[in-house]
């Protein structure tokens, strides 16, 4: 995934200006991003690379086409409700196009697929060291200006203990801990899955799990009542099937994070990252909708 995304210069000087990124070694929250930005770039990226090694099997461009490695993307002159058009330069000639949402949906779909899968691999290599983070969220979710997910905040992990009755109760963040933690039973690693598929909703949805909930409503009702977020209909079964299953009121039937490193391995990327379902419009999806409150 890092080799996808590593040198994005507009999207990192976006960020410079915005005042997210400082020096070079400086993190950037994943939710902080300019994914429209980044989704250019990643297009101008994977075509120059895409293109080298396929140039031989493709053959001559028609005349009507055009090579996407010579477009530069500059700024937003308009918009409409199919498109965005931007001026830039193509081939050192200015020019004014217009890229349609689908293909931005399409590389953010592709995008949040690979950091969920990333973040879900380096979650898979905590556990098999016997490490359970216990403050698993979106917002330790960081990237470098290379686009390198890094795990944060270590504060609250510790070694898996071999009596589950050892590890403290309530440790974790309201919203994406499990309810055998919010209820002071004893747990494990599993703890971590529960919290990694509110993270899995919550990417999708770029939405905060129980917004209107007070923190005792959410406490009482997850452990309870059985609450979880609400998977909209424009999910496709699969991706929301992994949510489920790491969520799951019993953490004995929730799969290990190598498991769910492959039921993520198996999304369709070549059909929106596992994130559209067949024939549905990509109106539908929530990656168009203000993160946070």
């Amino acid at each position: 995934m890092a080799s996808s995304t590593s040198e994005m210069p507009e999207a990192k000087e976006k960020l410079k200006r915005s005042g997210s990124m400082g020096s070079s070694d400086t993190y950037v929250r994943a939710d902080k991003i300019d994914l429209t930005s980044l989704d250019i770039q990643l297009e101008k990226q994977l075509t120059k690379t895409w293109g080298k090694a396929n140039l031989k099997s493709q053959g001559p461009k028609e005349d009507w086409e055009i090579d996407l490695a010579k477009l530069e993307i500059r700024y937003v002159i308009a918009q409409g409700t199919y498109g965005t058009v931007y001026r830039g330069t193509y081939d050192g000639q200015d020019v004014a196009g217009e890229i349609t949402d689908y293909m931005i949906l399409e590389n953010q779909k592709n995008a949040l697929a690979l950091y969920c899968l990333d973040f879900c691999g380096k979650l898979s290599y905590l556990h098999s060291r016997k490490i359970v983070h216990r403050d698993v969220k979106t917002e330790n979710m960081l990237l470098t200006p290379q686009r390198n997910l890094k795990i944060a905040d270590f504060g609250v992990a510790r070694v898996e203990a071999q009596n589950p009755k050892d590890m403290t109760g309530a440790t974790g963040t309201l919203g994406y801990m499990a309810p055998e933690v919010l209820d002071g039973k004893p747990y494990n690693r599993k703890c971590d899955v529960y919290s990694f598929g509110i993270c899995l909703w919550e990417i999708y949805c770029c939405d905060m799990p129980y917004p209107d909930l007070s923190f005792a409503d959410v406490s009482s009702a997850v452990v309870h009542q059985n609450l979880r977020p609400d998977i909209p209909r424009c999910c496709p079964s699969t991706f929301a099937n992994v949510m489920r299953k790491c969520w799951d009121a019993n953490p004995d039937k929730r799969p290990d994070m190598d498991e769910v490193v492959q039921l993520l391995e198996a999304l369709d990327t070549s059909k929106g990252g596992g994130m559209i379902p067949d024939g549905q419009s990509p109106g539908c999806l929530c990656f168009t909708k203000a993160r946070g409150p």
